[in-house]
């Protein structure tokens, strides 16, 4: 979801979203995650992705992300979101973007 395959403005050229995924995830409480995700994403200087992972792991309970890379320079995309530092405002303001309709 966080690599794009599933952004409605703009998927990836090339690719073909699963329906079934669209049906349980395309939401719009998800696609205002994503876009909140996006927008801070943008302005840290890494990828969405990056930043879901990141913010999984400064949860205040463990969290072990399991990443499903397609591709080498995912793998190096995933491996890089440990050195992401969020502050507790932002990942509140994560949280709470898919409490409000895109």
């Amino acid at each position: 979801f966080f690599a794009g395959k599933y952004d409605r403005e703009s998927p990836p050229p090339g690719t073909e979203p699963n329906p079934n995924i669209v049906r349980c995830f395309g939401s719009d409480e998800n696609h205002a995650r994503l876009n909140a995700v996006k927008k801070l994403a943008a302005e840290k200087g890494c990828t969405p992705n990056q930043l879901a992972l990141a913010w999984l792991t400064n949860q205040d309970f463990p969290v072990f992300p399991i990443a499903g890379p397609n591709s080498v320079a995912q793998v190096r995309d995933s491996c890089t979101a440990g050195d992401i530092a969020l502050t507790p405002d932002e990942c509140r303001s994560l949280f709470e973007a898919g409490m409000q309709r895109a």
